[in-house]
């Protein structure tokens, strides 16, 4: 049953739905966002959770991809 649940999302999911990539590395940053962005999906980037705060301000997002073992404020505390 959980099958036929995922299947459904992934048909109807909207390419159009603003994502959050918040890395400190700027490499994986940015190859993370070339590649949702070549399927379609609005991306923005931060490079710290100062920066992620800033972009929540401005825009709402359905997905934030977080680096977990940033320097400073990591992202289990975030």
């Amino acid at each position: 049953m959980q099958t036929a649940v995922l299947s459904e999302s992934i048909e109807t999911v909207d390419l159009e739905t603003r994502l959050l990539i918040v890395d400190d590395d700027p490499g994986i940053r940015e190859l993370t966002a070339a590649f949702l962005v070549d399927h379609g999906y609005v991306v923005d980037v931060a490079e710290d959770a100062a920066a992620m705060r800033t972009a929540l301000v401005r825009h709402a997002y359905g997905l934030i991809v977080l680096d977990v073992m940033m320097p400073g404020e990591d992202g289990l505390s975030v």
